[in-house]
């Protein structure tokens, strides 16, 4: 899939979507691929997955094609040291920030805590999400981090 086309599967519509990374396996492979975010959608929800992603300008787009999503999944983790990861891992604020631009009503920080990729401290980043959430007026109750086996109605 390219970016911005769907497909079907039976009521449900996948959809491919920009983000903001890179793509490539082996030494000679760099950006061969698209990179992409993806929107889950049926007759009553829209969901969307962010991948691996930095921040850009790519996501008030998805906002303004999409118009909203009920739930935003958005890695919050390995973001640093900016200097090398700025291009390919948001930020908890970024994070907010993507799910302000693409209009999401509630988001799940992910992509922290499992592997340590980065030197951030390791509960560093749902911290962060939660006061960004506060002071940027998106709500804490609408920047979820589950805990393990957690679930959710959506």
């Amino acid at each position: 899939m390219n970016w911005w086309q769907e497909i079907n599967v039976d009521e449900i519509t996948i959809g491919c979507l920009p983000c903001v990374h890179f793509s490539g396996r082996g030494l000679f492979d760099r950006n061969k691929t698209l990179w992409a975010s993806f929107s889950i959608k049926d007759k009553n929800k829209k969901i969307w997955f962010s991948g691996d992603t930095a921040y850009g300008e790519v996501f008030k787009e998805i906002g303004k094609k999409e118009e909203y999503f009920d739930l935003a999944l958005i890695g919050i983790g390995a973001y640093e040291p900016r200097d090398f990861m700025c291009s390919v891992h948001a930020t908890p604020e970024e994070a907010i920030q993507i799910a302000k631009d693409i209009k999401a009503s509630k988001t799940i920080g992910m992509h922290w805590g499992t592997i340590r990729l980065t030197p951030e401290p390791f509960f560093e980043p749902p911290k962060r999400f939660k006061q960004t959430a506060k002071d940027q007026e998106y709500g804490q109750e609408n920047a979820l981090i589950l805990k393990i086996g957690e679930t959710i109605n959506i």
